[in-house]
């Protein structure tokens, strides 16, 4: 009967996950409509949410991150 050493090195999934809301404060610059205008945000219509997800399995890696203006 032959038997197998088991590997030292375990496989392993690492994940990771994150959200957060980046929206910036009323007041700040629309700089995409030139900040010469001297035009600011007043109010706030939808929030805008950023979104990361990390995995490695040690071997490779990968990550995947949105920006969104829907919560």
């Amino acid at each position: 009967m032959k038997t197998q050493k088991s590997s030292t090195k375990r496989d392993y999934l690492l994940a990771g996950y994150g959200e957060e809301i980046i929206t910036p404060p009323l007041g700040t610059d629309l700089a995409g409509f030139g900040f010469y205008l001297d035009r600011r945000a007043i109010a706030v219509k939808d929030q805008l949410k950023a979104r990361a997800l990390y995995l490695e399995n040690g071997k490779k890696l990968c990550s995947w991150s949105a920006w969104t203006s829907w919560a």
